[in-house]
């Protein structure tokens, strides 16, 4: 969870509120980070994924090229309905 949402949050949960509420003292501050450094180790450092939200901005970049006399505000309208789907 700790890693997930370094990866994918905004604001990514810190170890302390990790370690004390989501894990009730189950683990250290220190454990979990250094789960997190074999974690990396074992990634070799190379956490170059894609997401769901890269596969919509290049199929949104690639729709906007593609089609020709697009209603404006219909598509940003896809675009937002379709931004729901990916969260």
């Amino acid at each position: 969870m700790y890693l997930s949402s370094k990866y994918e949050d905004v604001y990514p949960l810190h170890s302390r509120i990790v370690a004390e509420k989501i894990s009730h003292n189950a683990f250290t501050r220190h454990a979990i980070l250094k789960k997190e450094e074999e974690f990396m180790r074992l990634f070799e450092f190379d956490f170059n994924f894609i997401t769901p939200y890269d596969v919509y901005q290049s199929y949104f970049s690639i729709a906007e090229k593609k089609i020709k006399n697009i209603e404006t505000q219909n598509f940003n309208k896809v675009k937002e309905l379709s931004m729901l789907y990916i969260r």
